[in-house]
């Protein structure tokens, strides 16, 4: 008897809320409400490249007067030895400021570059620090580690221009420890890893890790025939040393060491 009277104020408290409901919801719809339209300008821009309508100057205050344009900037010619090799350019006195571009994955157009170079250049920059791993043009052996996006070497040739019309001192990073999937994912290279499972890491005393690295290095450099700095990683190296009988607590200095060679 009890759990009958139970169910029955269970059924008229829910037929309750809904009715309660219903007359809210009546009392809203009797009163219409007053739409108000604003108006959005839109400008169709292309997401990299030009822009289709005038273009939107950021406002940046406190800044560096604007790098010469094209037709007024006077390129300084670098100076070369008779042999042809770039002079080694004095920066002693120079506090280099770079931007890190960042372009494995996707990497933007060549037409992006010549929006963003003159903002770095105003923004006070004078160098990039360029990591392409697998988006660089690399031929022959190395044909297999670029990318199908990657760019070609007209495009290179393009972007080191507007680096230098914008007084940008190139400096190429090439990985030579760590952040080294682009080689080591592809199973020409497998046998090349400290530890089998990750490819992200080289084992240092493996017969073939030199000649490959010097290969990679000797086709970025050969491409960047004015640039006075490379760089060659050695970050985030957690899995060398720690598969491989002959362990040594200075490897990355003697590796750095054995990579000296001639451009």
């Amino acid at each position: 008897m009890f759990s009958q009277r139970r169910i029955y104020f269970l059924r008229l408290g829910v037929l309750a809320i809904v009715v309660v409901a219903l007359i809210k919801y009546m009392q809203r719809s009797s009163h219409p409400q007053v739409m108000q339209l604003v108006n959005v300008e839109r400008r169709d821009e292309a997401f990299w490249g030009e822009k289709a309508g005038d273009p939107v100057e950021p406002v940046i205050k406190d800044l560096p007067p604007e790098p010469q344009r094209d037709e007024e900037l006077v390129v300084q010619p670098k100076k070369r030895t008779v042999a042809g090799k770039v002079i080694s350019k004095d920066f002693s006195h120079i506090e280099m400021k770079l931007v890190h571009l960042d372009l494995k994955g996707a990497p933007p157009k060549v037409s992006y570059y010549e929006q963003i170079f003159p903002l770095f250049s105003k923004l006070g920059a004078n160098g990039l620090l360029i990591e392409y791993e697998d988006m660089f043009p690399f031929t022959g052996e190395l044909a297999i580690l670029k990318s199908p996006y990657a760019y070609s070497e007209a495009d290179l040739k393009q972007i080191l221009h507007l680096a230098e019309i914008n007084n940008l001192e190139v400096v190429p990073l090439v990985q030579t420890f760590g952040h080294m999937e682009y080689v080591l994912k592809h199973d020409k290279y497998r046998s090349l890893r400290e530890v089998d499972r990750y490819p992200n890491s080289l084992n240092p005393h493996h017969t073939e890790t030199l000649p490959i690295v010097k290969a990679i290095l000797t086709q970025v450099l050969e491409k960047h025939p004015m640039s006075s700095w490379v760089h060659i990683g050695c970050d985030e190296s957690m899995l060398v040393n720690c598969n491989t009988p002959f362990r040594h607590n200075d490897y990355r200095s003697k590796f750095a060491q054995k990579l000296s060679f001639e451009r």
